[in-house]
């Protein structure tokens, strides 16, 4: 909750945050259901199969739920691994069995949320390769450089995602890899917390590194891999947990340090948070210099959110400058943003206009995400700011309407 583009997020993807929380209740139960293995207990394949069903009812990209169980189940295979293969495929065998039940509810909740899905066995698995495929005319920026969302570089997910989360998060996330990595003698997990920890590692690293390797599309940040974001926060506990514990063998006081260190990462992490709301999905970490040097460099605003607190300005500056007529007198209202967001709270004599009319437009709204303040000229009125970043505009174009239109590329 303290990463701004997961809680920022909540109020703005109406399918990226519940298809990461589905996702994060399926892996849970998966990882109950592999300390059982081969026969998990039934209430876990329930719970796996509610969750798993309600993801795939969101997005296809949850069919990798099923790639997961299947690679659990063969890290659970007993050992020796030499010379029982018997043995071997009777374990999966058997696990593959107890899982149906899972499958199956999945399978009759996603008919229902989805029922394309039910039209053709194949039909989900179409879903999935077409998210690797689609192409819209949407650009997006990357370090100041503009893409096409089918061009960006291989680079893309994983650089908004390292820029996207706390930096104490990331260091975590790194504790965890580390800790998984050692060998049970040199202070590393057993066996059993190896391979639920590589589980969680592989569900948060494994969807990043197909898109690297696929170059897939691409925009608006990390917003469609939103999903991976409880796994990163899962490796981040367990690396802050290991940290801890590794002071406290130092000395009683070097962990008490640690955690009001700790704490006071993340409550400047929090305060950060306080100082931007409500546009918390614009955090950005020190990586890239905070807001401050994300701005014009990377997205910032995408979904327009300035837009209530624009019109506002707006209505006080027509209030203030022109009392008599700011709520009868007719104005056209030019908007880098959505039509249905603006005259959700513009006045009804604050008319919209369409962008090949924009050049008659009184007014201008426009966020500072990919520079789309600079479109139209006009005299600043108003500016929505938040940490000394100016995020969004209000401009006042009736001296340029009257001295000839004038549009900046």
């Amino acid at each position: 909750m303290l990463c701004g583009s997961w809680y920022g997020a909540i109020f703005n993807h109406t399918k990226g945050v519940p298809l990461a929380a589905a996702m994060a209740g399926a892996m849970f139960f998966l990882i109950r259901a592999t300390r059982d293995l081969p026969t998990p207990r039934m209430r876990d394949m329930v719970g796996l199969g509610v969750m798993t069903g309600a993801a795939l009812g969101i997005k296809s990209l949850s069919l990798l739920l099923f790639g997961y169980a299947g690679l659990a189940i063969v890290m659970c295979v007993p050992r020796p691994v030499i010379g029982h293969a018997a043995e071997r495929a009777r374990f999966v065998m058997t696990s593959l069995l107890w899982f149906m039940p899972a499958a199956m509810i999945a399978y009759v909740i996603m008919v229902a949320t989805w029922p394309w899905a039910g039209l053709a066995p194949l039909n989900p698995i179409r879903g999935l390769l077409s998210f690797g495929d689609f192409h819209y005319h949407i650009r997006t920026v990357l370090f100041g450089q503009f893409y096409e969302m089918a061009d960006v570089p291989r680079y893309y997910i994983p650089t908004y995602i390292a820029i996207r989360l706390p930096l104490m998060t990331l260091a975590a996330v790194a504790m965890a890899l580390v800790l998984l990595a050692l060998p049970a003698t040199a202070g590393g997990l057993r066996r059993t917390r190896r391979r639920e920890l590589g589980l969680i590692a592989f569900a948060a690293f494994f969807p990043v590194v197909c898109q690297v390797i696929t170059q897939g599309p691409a925009l608006d940040g990390c917003r469609h891999f939103l999903f991976v974001f409880p796994m990163l926060a899962v490796l981040a506990g367990v690396g802050l947990s290991a940290s801890i514990t590794a002071m406290g063998r130092i000395h009683r006081n070097a962990a008490i340090v640690w955690i009001a260190v700790l704490g006071t990462c993340y409550t400047f992490t929090a305060g950060k948070l306080f100082a931007l709301h409500p546009y918390e999905y614009l955090y950005y970490n020190q990586l890239v210099g905070g807001l401050e040097g994300a701005s014009r460099r990377f997205v910032t605003d995408y979904w327009v959110n300035i837009m209530p607190e624009a019109v506002d300005e707006l209505h006080d500056f027509l209030d203030r400058t022109e009392p008599a007529t700011a709520q009868t007198r007719p104005y056209r209202v030019a908007v880098c943003g959505e039509r249905v967001s603006y005259e959700e709270y513009a006045r009804a004599n604050l008319h919209w206009i369409k962008m090949p009319d924009w050049r008659y437009a009184d007014f201008y709204i426009a966020p500072t995400h990919m520079n789309c303040d600079r479109n139209l000229d006009g005299k600043v009125i108003a500016k929505i700011e938040r940490m000394g970043v100016t995020i969004g505009v209000v401009k006042d174009r009736r001296a340029i309407r009257a001295h000839g239109y004038k549009a900046t590329d």
